[in-house]
């Protein structure tokens, strides 16, 4: 490529939208090219004796925000290692060699200027590829930081858990032992109804952040089959029918219409999470009502409760990790803060919807959309 002659480190000034001075650098097969860039950048030329190759090994994208050449062996060079976002490079071309513009851009050039070029319009579009790569530093920048926070995050629920699983089973084995073994009067009952909720709050609070996680990575894998909604309504009254029992609560089955396609055990999942929720934010002596309905094409599975009801300004968070609302658990019971971002994160992977109707102090019911299982069309589609 022979010695060229080079241009490092210009004094191009800072604007409002660059907020520091550009580290360009510049090679030139042709000297009155590297004379016009002086001129028009008001900088200092300093020339070398160093191949091309010998520059190109000493460029890290530390050093360089730009790189400006007149001849395309630099530029494929360059693009042999180098992205366009991590450096751009110009190149400079004669009146003559207009028709090399395609060839340019073709290479890998993120811009191409003809000489002659007026002083402004050079700076200004050096100015705008230099922010472009500044603003993709930045950006790389936070992304690191997201990434290393989120391998934090991610090693410390492996931790958690990992270190909760076993202490947590000896409890529930301890308790299992103590029941057969004490005698039943109130104090040593209301002590083993203790252990138990702390039991069940701390397998709640570990199989969501497992959970969290998988979902977070797309590691949870879903098995489809038909599931008829009323057999599906049916399990989750008789699964949760003792827990409602304890504040008075009576389960009610609205209509059962509709069949679907989904994991049998994420979508009880999900199910369960709406059902305890209404359960957990009821008053006492109320009613939770569960119901499925054909619309459009769509089951909608809802769940609707007699409760405080969720004021607007924080229907928005509500499937967020750990957002905590004003609304909380009327019998003092434990909420990890986890259940309905998996509620939706699980339905998200089914391909559905999830929401909420609330209005404040009247109760609020949660629905889940899901396309109706039609087996003639499957089968005509087939």
């Amino acid at each position: 490529m022979g010695n060229l002659m080079i241009v490092q480190n210009t004094t191009l000034k800072p604007t409002a939208s660059l907020t520091q001075y550009p580290r360009l650098y510049f090679f030139f097969k042709h000297a009155e090219f590297g004379q016009a860039v002086r001129h028009l950048l008001e900088t200092e030329i300093t020339i070398t004796n160093k191949s091309a190759e010998e520059e190109l090994k000493q460029i890290t994208l530390e050093d360089c925000d730009m790189l400006i050449t007149d001849t395309l062996d630099i530029l494929k060079a360059v693009r042999a290692n180098i992205t366009l976002t991590d450096l751009p490079v110009m190149v400079v071309l004669s009146p003559s060699e207009s028709q090399a513009q395609v060839q340019a851009l073709d290479s890998g050039a993120n811009d191409v200027a003809v000489m002659p070029i007026a002083a402004d319009l050079l700076k200004a579009r050096i100015r705008r590829m230099v922010k472009t790569k500044q603003r993709s530093e930045e950006q790389h920048q936070v992304i690191t930081f997201f990434k290393a926070a989120y391998e934090k995050k991610d090693r410390f629920l492996q931790i958690v858990t990992h270190d909760l699983k076993n202490p947590v089973n000896n409890v529930r084995l301890a308790h299992y032992y103590l029941q057969g073994e004490i005698n039943e009067s109130p104090a040593n009952k209301e002590a083993l109804d203790t252990i138990e909720m702390a039991v069940h709050t701390m397998n709640d609070l570990i199989n969501d952040f497992l959970d969290t996680a998988a979902l977070e990575k797309g590691k949870t894998q879903l098995n489809l089959e038909t599931l008829v909604m009323e057999d599906l309504i049916w399990e989750i009254v008789s699964r949760y029918s003792e827990t409602a029992n304890v504040k008075n609560i009576t389960l009610l089955m609205g209509e059962t219409e509709g069949e679907i396609l989904a994991d049998p055990n994420r979508f009880m999942q999900v199910m369960s999470n709406l059902v305890s929720n209404a359960i957990k934010f009821s008053p006492n002596d109320r009613f939770v009502t569960i119901s499925s309905v054909i619309e459009a094409g769509q089951v909608r599975l809802m769940v609707g409760d007699e409760g405080p009801g969720i004021p607007a300004h924080e229907q928005g968070a509500l499937f967020e990790p750990f957002s905590k609302l004003s609304p909380r658990p009327t019998n003092g019971e434990s909420s990890t803060g986890l259940g309905l971002s998996i509620v939706k994160e699980l339905v998200l992977l089914h391909k559905g919807k999830v929401g909420v109707d609330s209005a404040e102090n009247n109760g609020c019911t949660f629905w889940v959309e899901m396309p109706l299982y039609q087996p003639h069309l499957e089968a005509i589609a087939v």
